[in-house]
């Protein structure tokens, strides 16, 4: 048996005061030398933002159409559907055929459901069954996106600097989750723009897009394998279950995704109908928890291979999930942001390390196929709001937040002595 996830790096030597900034901060932004990817950081980052505003005005709609915490879970289960469905066979997918086509198909896709959301609000035929369906074919989407951007990854860039790039993926990401709902959430209280006009600017962030999509390079797909895709998926299981570091994270990103993130559900309810703070609020409360991951993003960016990786990720987990209780405990609104803000930084922080332990731990050949095994976690996430609602609207969206927040911080406690336990069987070998 081997050792838990640990990153490691080479020594440092000494340096002036003044060198060892310029050394961090080329570290930090090491992997955006490379053309391709400051193209491909880009498209992630336009891409990511039209998810993020989709998926919030999703919520927010859903909870306006019928004034129940069940029908966002509905509607969000109809995304990790979606996902369940496709995201397997999408890591097979990815691994074997050109990434920049299968990254331009995923987002002319998202165009057409803009396209499709626009029509329904325009026409007034938009109810909560056709916004489940609009988030069905944006989950299917979603599930090509993830796959083919991390095995891109490793066609564009040396393995030295793959660990930096997946951690500058993820300040892309934590940005876009800053912006997206921010501005859903403006844009859907506001009544010269309302529904209408939000699906409108999601189609709008389309097309430049689809020109960065364009613009990335294209890379020929790896040799045919002969093997059936099945077969491929069952190479990727394998792959995991038989390499024990690897195993661990995928398995802490499970648990931690499902339960951590399971939440998001009953915020719309939480922010509108118990801290009174208006539509905006919703979008205001995710975007200060994106501003928290952003930094925790760039700080971890440019210590992506951090000695005691394993301890640094349990912990910033364990307070990720006492913050999620803190925040349902909350009297005031404003109170609640700052708390959630600080959610973001230890729950990006996890993610980052474990972004970058999935670099270092997965074969290149298999990246795609292990990316979209973690995305099963988020498809069972979604699938778990419907239950999640259900409990909201039984008990309370504050009883949610505090429960959800505690039993995770229990799991995390089983899950870091698990770790701990295998590394120190594997010492005496």
């Amino acid at each position: 048996m081997t050792d838990s996830p640990t990153i490691e790096i080479e020594p440092l030597t000494e340096a002036a005061p003044d060198e060892a900034r310029q050394s961090r901060l080329a570290t930090t932004f090491a992997a955006l030398e490379t053309p391709a990817f400051r193209m491909l950081a880009l498209n992630s980052l336009l891409m990511i933002t039209m998810i993020q505003i989709a998926v919030a005005a999703q919520n927010v709609v859903a909870y306006d159409l019928t004034g129940n915490n069940r029908s966002v879970g509905f509607v969000q289960s109809s995304l990790g559907a979606a996902m369940l469905l496709n995201t397997l066979l999408s890591g097979a997918v990815a691994d074997r055929v050109a990434k920049k086509r299968l990254i331009w198909l995923t987002q002319t896709a998202i165009f057409c459901v803009a396209l499709f959301l626009i029509a329904l609000t325009w026409t007034g035929m938009l109810n909560i069954y056709l916004l489940a369906l609009a988030a069905f074919f944006l989950g299917s989407s979603m599930s090509y996106f993830g796959p083919a951007q991390l095995s891109f990854l490793g066609e564009i860039l040396p393995m030295q600097r793959r660990a930096n790039a997946a951690a500058l993926i993820q300040v892309t990401l934590h940005t876009a989750r800053t912006i997206g709902p921010l501005l859903a959430g403006a844009m859907l209280a506001s009544q010269a723009i309302d529904t209408k006009g939000t699906y409108i600017v999601l189609a709008a962030i389309s097309l430049p897009l689809l020109y960065t999509a364009f613009r990335l390079p294209l890379h020929p797909p790896p040799p045919p394998s002969g093997a059936h895709v099945i077969h491929e998926i069952r190479e990727g299981l394998r792959h995991v279950a038989h390499n024990r570091r690897l195993l661990e994270v995928v398995l802490a990103f499970f648990v931690v995704t499902m339960v951590g993130f399971s939440t998001v559900v009953v915020l719309p309810g939480y922010t509108k109908d118990v801290l009174h703070s208006g539509k905006e609020g919703f979008g205001i409360i995710m975007a200060a928890n994106a501003l928290g991951s952003l930094v925790a993003a760039f700080v971890v960016a440019s210590l992506p291979n951090a000695h005691r990786a394993s301890m640094l990720m349990w912990s910033c987990c364990f307070v990720f999930a006492l913050l999620t209780s803190l925040t349902g405990l909350m009297p005031t609104f404003t109170l609640a942001v700052i708390v959630f803000f600080f959610a973001g930084i230890f729950s990006a922080a996890y993610q980052t390390l474990l972004s970058a332990a999935f670099l270092h731990r997965a074969g290149p050949a298999y990246y795609g196929r292990v990316v979209s095994i973690t995305m099963l976690a988020w498809s069972f996430t979604n699938l778990l709001g419907l239950l999640v609602g259900a409990v909201a609207d039984l008990t309370s969206e504050r009883a949610v937040l505090v429960g959800v927040g505690l039993a995770l911080a229990g799991i995390v406690v089983v899950m870091a002595l698990w770790s701990r336990s295998g590394r120190e069987a594997a010492e005496p070998a």
